[in-house]
């Protein structure tokens, strides 16, 4: 289950100010913990996160009349605006708004993988490879700090 909190987080962290990024982080996490299912990796607490996961995200779904092709766009132009802003906040050696670059690069790879449910499931490499590049990353100035 706490694989899948941190996408459940930023979508209820987002919500106000974006409803369509929050709405495809709850899809993701849903999305996951199917797959989890599937290969038998589930208990009774995630069987009821994903089931509580899955009611909000159809609900809020009819509620934002989220078109796929938009959604999608806004989707992704969100998730390399966060990767974009989190380099250049590890370029300058600080965050942006008091957000250090760390947890900035970290929420950008999450964002990134997000977009895997745009492609089946699977990222494709060149977004696969940016997405472990933000965690190793993050994980690496956290050591240093």
């Amino acid at each position: 289950v706490r694989k899948y909190l941190p996408f459940l987080q930023r979508a209820s962290e987002i919500e106000a100010g974006n409803p369509v990024v929050a709405h495809y982080c709850r899809v993701h996490a849903v999305e996951q913990l199917v797959l989890a299912k599937v290969r038998g990796e589930t208990d009774s607490e995630s069987y009821a996160l994903l089931m509580r996961t899955l009611e909000e995200a159809e609900g809020k779904k009819s509620a934002l009349g989220i078109e796929s092709a938009a959604g999608r766009e806004q989707m992704q132009d969100f998730a390399h605006s966060v990767f974009e802003n989190a380099v250049l906040a590890d370029r300058s050696s600080g965050g942006a708004a008091g957000v250090p670059a760390d947890t900035q690069l970290y929420m950008a790879g999450l964002f990134l993988e997000t977009l895997a449910q745009f492609y089946g499931g699977t990222l494709p490499r060149e977004i696969a490879q940016v997405s472990d590049y933000c965690r190793q990353r993050a994980h690496y100035l956290r050591d240093c700090s």
